[in-house]
């Protein structure tokens, strides 16, 4: 459970940081990838984990493997 945790931690700040590195918002990139600023944050800050689908979306449009 702990490990669980601390990937989903490690997750949303890769993320957080591609997403910065865009320069791209919170909004903006969850406008573009099909879900809420809510999901997209809750993701980011390690309280949630993103589907599959999400994740591949997320990914492809912050060009990040």
């Amino acid at each position: 459970m702990f490990g669980e945790h601390m990937d989903s931690d490690l997750l949303g700040a890769r993320l957080r940081d591609a997403r910065e590195a865009k320069r791209l918002s919170l909004r903006a990139l969850a406008t573009a990838v099909g879900v809420s600023p809510s999901l997209l944050s809750q993701v980011e800050t390690g309280k949630t984990r993103p589907s599959v689908s999400t994740l591949y979306a997320l990914v492809t449009e912050l060009e990040i493997s």
